[in-house]
């Protein structure tokens, strides 16, 4: 299944993210999904209109690296399997979480 990144804008370095206070504009979200268009739909139902872009792999590696950001989610369609948490950055909060979302922003395609 394809793989996409999720970039939150240069807003969030000023001022705390409203979905995650952990999110900054240094931090990437990792989605599965089948293509591009459910990836946007997983980023709606997962971080509500509060996310920049959804690139593709190969991209979102790059941008990863010269950014040095911080992996905040790995998420597959509803379900985030893994996520930072306000107690330790690298504690899983759990495994079949879902994050808020507003309606209409399905991913069932």
């Amino acid at each position: 299944m394809p793989v996409y990144y999720v970039t939150f804008g240069a807003k969030y370095a000023d001022e705390p993210h409203p979905i995650n206070p952990l999110i900054t504009d240094r931090s990437v979200a990792i989605i599965q999904a089948g293509d591009e268009t459910l990836a946007h739909k997983a980023a709606f139902h997962h971080f509500d209109q509060h996310w920049s872009r959804v690139i593709p792999q190969d991209e979102g590696e790059q941008y990863t690296a010269a950014w040095d950001c911080h992996i905040v989610a790995y998420i597959i369609g509803h379900s985030i399997v893994w996520a930072v948490n306000a107690d330790a950055m690298t504690s899983p909060i759990s495994n079949t979480q879902e994050a808020r979302g507003g309606a209409g922003h399905g991913i069932d395609g």
